[in-house]
């Protein structure tokens, strides 16, 4: 009974505070992210890689219909050579699309799970670092 009262006090206390301050959600979520910043930093290469390779997989995304476009005029002309090189330049946008796609997707994965395992390494270690009357509260 006790111990309820003292986390909605708590609770109250919290709530209270926050409006004290008048923070809104997005300046309080800023500040989060302000603080997980350093985690982040320390895989800037893995996050660099990934934002650098999505404007080449949007790039190689968006060229495919201008290839079948080109495709579809060669046929129409009835140049087989040039269809031919059309073709196999969309297969080749496919499949580098498809390299360049997995390789953005799992350098930004890699970078992120590193970067929870540094976190969670941290608040393990300040956790254990903490005297046992902490948690007899």
């Amino acid at each position: 009974m006790k111990m309820n009262r003292n986390r909605e006090e708590r609770r109250r206390f919290l709530l209270a505070k926050s409006t004290e301050e008048g923070l809104d959600v997005p300046t309080q979520d800023i500040r989060l992210l302000g603080r997980l910043f350093p985690y982040i930093r320390q895989f800037s290469f893995l996050f660099t890689v990934a934002l650098i390779l999505m404007p080449i997989m949007a790039a190689l995304s968006a060229a495919q219909p201008a290839i079948i476009k080109y495709a579809v005029d060669a046929m129409v002309a009835e140049e087989l050579d040039t269809l031919t090189k059309f073709a196999l330049l969309f297969l080749g946008a496919v499949v580098a699309e498809f390299v360049v796609g997995f390789i953005q997707t799992y350098t930004m994965q890699l970078g992120g799970q590193k970067a929870t395992a540094a976190l969670r390494s941290d608040v393990f270690n300040h956790i254990e670092r903490l005297s046992m009357s902490y948690f007899d509260r």
